[in-house]
């Protein structure tokens, strides 16, 4: 009977033994896992901070690159050859740069709120209030030629080309000045009158001929030699021939095709056949025209009265 006993007691010690074995085998485990999951987090973590500090860089890399952009930005609209300006609808100045605050003759901290109809001349000024007007109805961009008159300076010619904002409170300007084009244009149309008024005392008459589109302009001396009114009669090449002798003809003709060929000037002298039955003896000079490549594109010719010329009345 106390044998049975013993081996109970033996085997509940031995079940002790091996539930605490387990339990040190499961505590160790747990130990073991804890430490991997540990260090596997501490590893996600030191991962999750390096892409922090790389997004940072690369935030801090693009601000500095807007802000370069913003700069350069900021000096191509202030240091523009050409005149910039934000208007409202009433056309007051919110934003200009440089050059257009140059434009107007004043500090560009002076000219914030001042209307820009104030600086537009009385003659070119209802020009601009049409100007402005379609800016903000037709949403599209509009161009106007004005003069701007500034106390002090003497005026300016400009071309104003507006747009308007999507908001359609406010309209962005472009200010270009034109005055030394103006300037040549008047400096060109007084030098043509002069030119005329010189070649009608001296009897002069010019005209030139393109070869390759057949298009022939005349002065007006050359109407005046032949004997013809402008504003009733446009003289055209195709007729040309009949206000020449048949020689004179075939001499011109003859020296326009050799100039065309070779290139050289020639100097002939004509017999014209007026209007009036009057006919004019004439001097004509040729100067061929080349391009690059050495072809004769055009002639212009000058016709003047001989001085030796005489009066001959036609059989």
């Amino acid at each position: 009977m106390k044998k049975k006993n013993d081996n109970a007691t033996d085997a509940a010690s031995l079940r002790q033994k091996a539930e605490e074995h387990l339990k040190k085998q499961q505590s160790k485990t747990a130990s073991v896992s804890s430490e991997a999951d540990m260090l596997k987090l501490i590893h996600e973590l030191e991962v999750h901070q390096i892409e922090l500090e790389m997004q940072n860089e690369e935030l801090v890399i693009a601000k500095e690159k807007a802000e370069i952009a913003e700069e350069k930005y900021t000096e191509l609209y202030d240091f523009a050859p050409s005149g910039y300006l934000s208007l409202t609808k009433e056309g007051k100045i919110t934003e200009l740069n440089f050059a257009a605050a140059k434009m107007l003759g004043k500090e560009r901290s002076r000219l914030q709120n001042s209307l820009f109809g104030f600086f537009i001349s009385a003659e070119t000024k209802p020009a601009y209030n049409r100007f402005l007007e379609k800016v903000f109805s037709s949403k599209t961009k509009e161009t106007c030629e004005v003069t701007l008159t500034v106390s002090g300076h003497p005026p300016m010619h400009v071309i104003l080309s507006g747009i308007c904002y999507e908001n359609g409170q406010h309209c962005k300007l472009t200010a270009t000045d034109i005055t030394d084009r103006k300037q040549a244009e008047k400096a060109l149309r007084v030098s043509e009158e002069e030119l005329r008024e010189a070649q009608r005392l001296a009897q002069i008459g010019s005209w030139n001929y393109h070869w390759q589109n057949g298009k022939v302009n005349l002065s007006d001396e050359i109407y005046n030699i032949i004997g013809l009114d402008r504003n009733k009669q446009a003289l055209q090449i195709e007729s040309h021939k009949k206000y020449y002798t048949p020689e004179s003809w075939q001499k011109f003709i003859t020296a326009v095709e050799t100039a065309r060929t070779t290139g050289k000037p020639y100097e002939i002298d004509l017999e014209i056949v007026r209007q009036n039955g009057v006919n004019r003896l004439a001097v004509a000079r040729g100067e061929p025209i080349t391009n690059k490549k050495g072809d004769v594109i055009e002639l212009l010719e000058h016709c003047r009265t001989s001085p030796n010329a005489r009066t001959l009345k036609m059989n």
